[in-house]
């Protein structure tokens, strides 16, 4: 897989990389007894995304309900740099507070849910 290996341990509760992700129809139908049945989703090219800020998947302790089966996104943040995290190096130390508003302006920018529907339906 083309998937690096993280090197280090995520914070606890943190859930940041658990945002807007798109599923296939057959990832939600394999597990769709982990998330609510009243969450609205939305088809764009293929992919469906939940009417959510925090994916479903994710429990109370925002622990992954299906971390064993997760879409690649999910396995990639923290450990490209097209998706950094903005805590943690990919070498697991912590960043300084400056890069961390940095990366997080950054991904908000690219990544917000209204940037990336604009992107989707283009």
């Amino acid at each position: 897989m083309w998937v690096e290996k993280m090197t280090f341990k995520c914070l606890y509760k943190c859930g940041l990389c658990c945002g807007l992700v798109g599923f296939t129809k057959e990832h939600l139908e394999k597990h769709k007894d982990k998330y609510p049945e009243n969450i609205n989703c939305y088809e764009v090219k293929g992919l469906y995304y939940f009417e959510s800020e925090w994916c479903p998947f994710l429990d109370e302790n925002k622990e992954c309900k299906i971390y064993d089966d997760r879409p690649d996104p999910c396995r990639i943040y923290g450990v490209t740099d097209k998706l950094p995290c903005p805590y943690l190096k990919p070498n697991g130390k912590k960043r300084g507070l400056a890069k961390q508003k940095q990366i997080l302006r950054e991904q908000h920018h690219k990544y917000g849910k209204a940037e990336i529907l604009k992107e989707l339906r283009k």
